[in-house]
């Protein structure tokens, strides 16, 4: 199989097209590198809240209030 053979350029097309990034995928991947600890931070101030706010606040509302906070 020679390098000017329909096969190997195909080939050289999908390994190129493997190395490379789209531009939306970069961009999804700076705003999930931003939005995912952000709400993992929320979620965490959420349960802090609760846990601290109400007299005797149990560990299952908190943990129904961080689940809540997450979806």
């Amino acid at each position: 199989m020679g390098k000017d053979t329909a096969l190997a350029q195909i080939v050289a097309l999908v390994e190129a097209a493997q190395m490379s990034k789209a531009p939306i995928q970069a961009f999804a991947d700076y705003v999930s590198s931003v939005f995912v600890p952000v709400v993992v931070a929320l979620a965490a101030l959420t349960w802090l809240f609760w846990r601290a706010g109400p007299p005797r606040a149990q560990p299952a509302p908190c943990m129904l209030h961080i689940i809540e906070t997450v979806l």
